[in-house]
């Protein structure tokens, strides 16, 4: 009876290993489809928005100018964003590929521990950030306050300036002349001190 019991076991286990194993290629089979599927999008996707944007006559591609100074024609504009558009493609499909890698195998019982440290290489860095930007938000908030604070005190200041340039405000023993070369003097000294408060 005991050989008996051993014997159907042993039969028993095999049919459930080969079960087991055969639901895991299933498994791993379709996360590779939908891997595949995943990445013919993203290109479809990526392909709509390059001839989107090569055909677009929108005003934001007209270029980057600074007043007579063009930096970028929209032609040089637009292959930089196409540039952009397919760095940011292959770091999409990149980020896919390595994260669907420890899907396959946390699949399969004996590289489950290959999973589990592929996982902990992404989301370690994740968990860093995320608490080093929850530390900082205090910080974040003093700049903002600083950097608000000095934008409207400048813009104080230039409304000064035109009032005194325009002879609207006088004040005694200073020229309307001298209004916009003190105002921009007054602008740098602000602004270098609102960046010694932040920093």
């Amino acid at each position: 009876y005991l050989l008996e019991i051993q014997t159907k076991l042993k039969a028993r286990n095999t049919v459930d290993y080969f079960k087991d194993l055969a639901t895991e290629i299933v498994l791993a089979i379709l996360v590779i489809i939908v891997l595949f599927f995943l990445i013919r999008y993203m290109n479809k996707l990526f392909r709509y928005l390059k001839v989107r944007l090569i055909k677009s006559n929108s005003e934001y591609l007209g270029g980057v100018k600074f007043r007579n100074y063009e930096f970028l024609s929209k032609e040089r504009l637009i292959a930089v964003l196409s540039t952009a558009l397919n760095v940011l493609k292959w770091i999409l499909i990149l980020l896919s590929i390595y994260l669907a890698l420890p899907i396959l195998f946390s699949i399969f019982p004996g590289t489950e521990d290959i999973a589990r440290t592929l996982f902990s290489l992404v989301l370690a860095p994740v968990r860093r950030i995320a608490t080093g930007l929850i530390n900082y938000l205090p910080n974040m908030i003093t700049i903002a306050v600083i950097v608000l604070a000095m934008r409207y005190f400048v813009r104080f200041i230039k409304f000064l300036s035109e009032e005194v340039k325009n002879g609207a405000l006088v004040i005694p023993g200073f020229y309307p002349d001298w209004a916009y070369p003190t105002y921009q003097i007054l602008r740098f000294v602000l602004y270098a001190f609102g960046f010694i408060m932040i920093f």
